[in-house]
């Protein structure tokens, strides 16, 4: 069976920032600028849409995944991450 190499990470989140999650299919064709930019200005949903589409326009050799939320009702928290969550809320192509 493959290893997998997990980043785990803890960061302060406030109401109304967004988080990114994807594989290298996004990074490796949509420059960081270029997200930053997409997430800032649309829904998540649209969001996932749009950076998968350029992704794709841009070759999309390798599988494409995405996952963008917006933080709500959060007046001080921390986003964390670690092996073994899961979170179905998410866009391939």
């Amino acid at each position: 069976m493959p290893e997998i190499e997990v980043d785990c990470f803890v960061e302060p989140v406030q109401d109304g920032d967004r988080l990114l999650l994807c594989t290298d299919g996004l990074s490796r064709m949509v420059a960081d600028a270029e997200i930053c930019a997409i997430v800032g200005q649309y829904t998540p949903e649209e969001s996932v849409q749009c950076l998968i589409a350029f992704a794709n326009e841009r070759g999309g050799p390798d599988n494409i995944t995405v996952v963008v939320v917006r933080v709500a009702g959060a007046e001080q928290g921390y986003a964390a991450g670690h092996q073994g969550d899961s979170d179905d809320r998410h866009a391939a192509d």
